[in-house]
């Protein structure tokens, strides 16, 4: 966690909606993670506190932009550099995979068993419903 004091400002709930944006539609990317780690989280829980305060629309705007450059940066990554891509997604799915499985075992033994039942239970309901 950095230690760092930012200030609630228009730019930061800009930053913290284009934030948003970019790991809402990039796989394995957590904006929670990210506002937890930067000690932003209390503003952006302050942002739905009101929907029709400024601040929300600052957000939402930031959300905007960040869908749309978001959307024009993965589609010329996919047109000119496809495979790099997927793998830059790939390793991101199975990097956020490994740190939930490192999170539970550091809680303890008791959760992961939990994981791995709830892990297969999964497994073999998507294997059935692909079928």
């Amino acid at each position: 966690k950095f230690n760092i004091n930012i200030k609630s400002n228009i730019i930061t709930y800009f930053t913290l909606g284009f934030i948003e944006a970019i790991t809402t539609i990039v796989p394995g990317i957590s904006s929670t993670a990210i506002y937890i780690s930067f000690n932003v989280y209390k503003l952006f829980l302050n942002v739905f506190i009101n929907p029709f305060s400024f601040n929300f629309i600052i957000f939402s705007i930031g959300i905007l932009f960040g869908l749309i450059l978001t959307i024009k940066l993965i589609n010329y990554l996919f047109s000119n550099y496809k495979r790099e891509t997927y793998l830059v997604v790939f390793s991101l799915l199975i990097s956020s995979i490994i740190t939930m499985l490192i999170n539970i075992i550091k809680i303890n033994n008791f959760n992961f068993i939990y994981f791995i039942i709830f892990f297969l239970v999964g497994f073999v309901i998507s294997f059935c419903l692909d079928k």
